[in-house]
C-alpha cells in the first residue's frame, strides 16, 4: 500500500479517480493529514517520532568494539545451537 497527496486540478481527473475508488483500485481519503513521515505500516506523526528520538538519545550506549565482542559472542551461541 502506498499513500498519496494529489492536487486534482481538473473535474474529469476528480471523475477518474472516483471511479478507480469505485472499482476498488484506490480509496480516497478525504482527510488532510501531512503531519506523518510513516512508512507502510502504523502511522508515525512528527511528535510520536521526536519523542523516539529523545528517547534513543537518552538511552545508554556502549561502545563499538564492545558491541562487535558481544555480536561475536552471540552468533557463535547461535551456530552451536544450530547443530
Amino acid at each position: 500500500m502506498q499513500t498519496l497527496t494529489l492536487e486534482i486540478t481538473n473535474t474529469s481527473a476528480i471523475q477518474a479517480l472516483k471511479e478507480l475508488a469505485n472499482k476498488k483500485a484506490i480509496r480516497i481519503i478525504s482527510k488532510d493529514e501531512l503531519n506523518t513521515p510513516a512508512l507502510p505500516g502504523n502511522q508515525l506523526n512528527i511528535t510520536a517520532m521526536k519523542q523516539w528520538i529523545a528517547g534513543a538519545e537518552a538511552s545508554p550506549t556502549i561502545s563499538l568494539k564492545t558491541a562487535k565482542s558481544e555480536w561475536v559472542n552471540r552468533r557463535k551461541q547461535l551456530q552451536q545451537l544450530d547443530k
